[in-house]
């Protein structure tokens, strides 16, 4: 059994007048429009597909496209693209067991427009931003009360700034969890669930400034995080009648 699906979108938002007001504001730019009030069109698209070739196997794919167009706007977000796709497979091989794995990767680019000197447009700026996650995992009913499994995904991001065609900076992450875990049912309303995860961390630092570029300032230090965790959890679960 199989399923296709096509959406398209449009939408158009015509966002109130307004100036920032030289009392309340006056270090803000008046031709500055905050990016959820402004005039803008985004056009989308979807495409959905569902494929079932086996009673116990089931693949779903999503891919998406939108658009937005903040036309009327002469400083802040101008334009933005958005990417995507998502897949799932599932594959349920007997009455107890049940394995899965998943993927995605998002795309968004986004350009700019800023003023150093209270006026109009003197530079352009883009960001583009990566998104990646993968994971995995499966569940066995060892009997009627005990069910274990274990999940596993990795997620990373990415995001790079430019502006006037020269890099300012970029940013990084990524992590690993994993979580093995028994879920024991005492009845239907009670329940226990012991857990191990771990997970490894790391990001960059983009607004990272050396100690000795300005004379007289005072940081944090180093702002990143590079760490390993390891979790052992014991919870109790009661469902209500």
């Amino acid at each position: 059994m199989s399923y296709l699906g096509v959406k398209a979108l449009y939408e158009s938002r015509d966002g109130s007048r307004y100036d920032a007001s030289r009392i309340t504001a006056p270090d803000e730019n008046p031709l500055l429009r905050k990016y959820y009030l402004a005039d803008h069109n985004r056009y989308g698209a979807e495409l959905s597909f569902s494929h079932t070739p086996l009673s116990w196997l089931t693949l779903d794919i999503n891919l998406r496209y939108a658009k937005d167009d903040y036309q009327h706007t002469e400083l802040g977000l101008s334009a933005s693209e958005d990417y995507r796709y998502d897949a799932n497979l599932s594959l349920d091989p007997t009455a107890d067991w049940h394995v899965y794995a998943l993927a995605s990767q998002q795309w968004i680019n986004s350009d700019m427009a800023g003023s150093s000197h209270f006026a109009t447009a003197d530079w352009q700026g883009r960001i583009e931003d990566r998104f990646i996650n993968l994971g995995a995992g499966f569940s066995y009913r060892w009997s009627t009360q005990l069910t274990v499994g274990g999940d596993y995904l990795f997620a990373n991001s990415e995001s790079n700034t430019a502006i006037d065609s020269s890099d300012y900076g970029d940013y990084y992450d990524f992590s690993h969890s994993l979580e093995l875990y028994g879920r024991y049912a005492l009845s239907e309303q009670m329940g226990f669930k012991l857990s191990y995860r771990y997970e490894r961390y790391y990001d960059t630092d983009d607004a990272q400034v050396a100690v000795d570029a300005i004379t007289g300032l005072t940081t944090l230090g180093k702002l990143d995080h590079n760490y390993n965790a390891h979790l052992l959890m014991l919870s109790f679960s009661y469902k209500l009648p």
